[in-house]
């Protein structure tokens, strides 16, 4: 570990992947052993945040922390979103406090963009105009995402071959910033301010394919078993609909539609176990292309967690 820089482990992977237990069996180790004085976790995924939707979003329990301090978990109001940037101001002020604390902050999650926010940063993005922000909302639902994609497209070339057609959250903040800035989106992106000074340590849990199904397939069935039908009732009783933000997380949409008396609740069951394994699919594939991040493969020889501590340990010790 680099004495001059802030010291920041990373636990990142594939939903369903064990991450939080594992950050959690770190934690607990290190400070049992005396490497560190204490350890802390921050949330570095973006449905976590979110408050009244510990269920659906996989949220570690509070007897699942084994009295370890976590940040940043079930604050937002579902109705809002957390733009990358914003995150990455929060996740920076936290690691700064757990640090000042004398411990070692372990960011975990699965949200790549706000893992490269973080570690890397990013632009200084003008805050939202909600104004504007109705606008394009209300162009989106007339005539649809598409289109304003290829109105996007014209007024920023870049950042249209970039954004997928039908992301709308990255359409619709893109044009929100060439109407308020009057510059294309890809240019302000140029302007990144230089990374913070991490001596960052980025550990990705990988099981095999069929392991992985696996458990996201159990996880689904022990949310059903715990509740999520119930949660997105109170969501929805509290005046949320599938339009706000948290219902962008993969169970919310699903169970709302089954709700309505669209699908049956097996129907809704297995359409959320489909999702979950396509999102861990693109979760790889984003985190497989940072070569910074050491992968914990699954292997008869060593657990991933005894890997893990070993990998740590090195780190700590000056020794990669």
């Amino acid at each position: 570990m680099n004495e001059n820089r802030t010291p920041l482990l990373a636990i990142v992977g594939p939903t369903a992947s064990g991450k939080s237990k594992l950050a959690v069996t770190l934690a607990g180790k290190l400070t049992a052993e005396g490497i560190t004085d204490g350890a802390e976790v921050i949330c570095c995924d973006s449905r976590q945040l979110y408050k009244g939707a510990p269920i659906g979003t996989a949220t570690p329990r509070p007897e699942e922390r084994a009295g370890i301090p976590h940040h940043l978990y079930n604050f937002l109001d579902p109705g809002k979103e957390l733009s990358a940037g914003e995150y990455s101001r929060l996740g920076r002020e936290k690691v700064t406090e757990v640090r000042g604390r004398g411990n070692l902050p372990i960011l975990v999650g699965g949200s790549g963009f706000y893992f490269q926010a973080l570690v890397d940063g990013l632009f200084e993005a003008p805050e939202v105009d909600q104004a504007i922000r109705k606008r394009l909302v209300s162009y989106c639902k007339r005539r649809g995402v598409v289109r304003l994609w290829r109105i996007l497209s014209r007024l920023d070339g870049e950042s249209g071959s970039r954004i997928k057609p039908r992301d709308r959250q990255r359409v619709i903040r893109a044009m929100e910033v060439r109407l308020q800035t009057g510059k294309p989106l890809s240019q302000l992106q140029q302007n990144i301010p230089p990374p913070p000074n991490y001596d960052l340590l980025a550990l990705g849990i990988a099981p095999p394919r069929e392991i992985l199904y696996r458990l996201i397939e159990e996880r689904v069935d022990k949310m059903i078993a715990a509740g999520l039908v119930e949660e997105v009732e109170g969501l929805l009783s509290q005046g949320f609909s599938k339009e706000s933000p948290v219902f962008k997380a993969i169970g919310y949409g699903e169970i709302a539609t089954h709700l309505e008396g669209e699908t049956g609740l097996d129907e809704a069951v297995k359409q959320i176990k489909t999702h979950s394994r396509q999102y861990a699919k693109r979760q790889l594939t984003w985190f497989r292309r940072d070569k910074r991040i050491r992968w914990i493969e699954w292997s008869g020889e060593q657990a991933p967690q005894e890997r893990a501590l070993q990998l740590v340990q090195e780190w700590l010790r000056g020794e990669r």
